[in-house]
């Protein structure tokens, strides 16, 4: 049995004139880490403000304490992801004044997880 015409390969398509350098992305653009650059003055003030509202012995008065303590809950926080138990405890650990480590309850700590994220580390 002979084959008349012979096996041609075919071209591969050629792209549509439409699709030419366009890539498709699938990537997401990844959440920052590490501690969150320190905040300016405004935004400390407006942080500070917050926290008193909610219970003054969080700050104590010291300013510089309160910011470095929310920004080093910053980094932990997308490590914990949304795990609110978790991440209210370790609120509780850090900003309990050292005289009374009971002193913030649950929903204490949930507000001051809300003022952290608020002001030092939204994108977190």
């Amino acid at each position: 049995m002979a084959l008349v015409g012979g096996c041609a390969q075919e071209a591969p398509p050629s792209p549509s004139p439409r699709a030419v350098g366009v890539v498709a992305s699938t990537t997401t653009t990844p959440r920052p880490s590490g501690l969150p650059p320190a905040p300016d003055d405004a935004t400390t003030r407006a942080y500070i403000t917050a926290l008193d509202v909610i219970d003054p012995r969080i700050t104590g008065g010291k300013t510089d304490k309160a910011v470095l303590k929310g920004r080093e809950l910053c980094v932990d926080v997308p490590v914990m992801g949304n795990d609110q138990v978790r991440l209210t405890a370790l609120v509780r650990e850090r900003f309990s004044p050292p005289n009374d480590p009971e002193a913030l309850d649950s929903r204490t700590a949930a507000s001051v997880l809300s003022v952290v994220r608020e002001h030092l580390c939204p994108d977190y």
